[in-house]
């Protein structure tokens, strides 16, 4: 620069800077007018973020007052406030995390890769109660077994529905369409039974629940496809 050659009386640039910055403010000018480009022709940057609530780690203590945890990860995880989802049998454009005021749930779907196709979401814990509420109806209680919180190993009870019980509350894996075919039957009697009996709010949301996956499992024996857990 100019003034740093002990001439403080001189410009600010020299005559090769000016000529830059010139150069440097018309292409910007340009790229104004020209505006944005058409989206079909934009990428669109996808940014998949996780949240999480204080309420859903208890051991996490945020500065000041925050109660809400973003961060950004490699599978798109969504935390919302206000939702109070038992079962939900609508479709979007993409498989939907369930939250009620339990927390974060989980989505059973075929895996034919159409987000179109039916499905159905618990949230974890309206999925144990709906599945404690099958065990009781096969004459067992869900939390005396091994896996949840009890010793009695599933070889000393026998059920069509073992597949369907013995497994996480949060997720994953998946039933075979063998499978399905296997437990569709006692569902839908069992189903039928608690018809039957007084009705409580909470039974008739396991009920609607019940319904909902017959109609899933219905769906996965005619495509021949898996039952996914996510």
């Amino acid at each position: 620069m100019a003034r740093q050659h002990r001439d403080p009386q001189g410009s600010a640039f020299t005559p090769e800077e000016e000529v830059s910055r010139e150069q440097d403010a018309a292409r910007l000018a340009t790229r104004f007018d020209a505006g944005s480009p058409p989206l079909a022709e934009c990428p669109v940057p996808m940014l998949p973020v996780a949240q999480l609530y204080l309420r859903d780690i208890p051991l996490f203590w945020p500065p000041g007052e925050a109660d809400l945890l973003q961060d950004r990860t490699r599978r798109t995880t969504r935390v919302q406030r206000g939702l109070n989802i038992d079962v939900q049998n609508t479709c979007t454009p993409a498989r939907r995390a369930v939250e009620n005021e339990d927390g974060v749930g989980l989505i059973l779907f075929p895996g034919d890769d159409d987000t179109t196709s039916p499905d159905v979401a618990w949230s974890y814990s309206a999925f144990h109660e709906f599945r404690c509420r099958l065990a009781q109806a096969e004459g067992f209680g869900l939390d005396e077994m091994q896996g949840f919180g009890g010793e009695r190993p599933w070889s000393e009870v026998s059920t069509t529905l073992e597949c369907f019980l013995d497994r996480p509350d949060d997720g994953g894996g998946e039933l075979s369409s063998a499978e399905c075919t296997a437990i569709l039957p006692r569902l839908e009697a069992i189903t039928g039974e608690w018809q039957g009996q007084a009705t409580t709010p909470l039974l008739q949301r396991h009920i609607a629940g019940a319904r909902q996956l017959t109609l899933v499992l219905r769906f996965c024996i005619e495509k021949d496809v898996e039952l996914l857990f996510l």
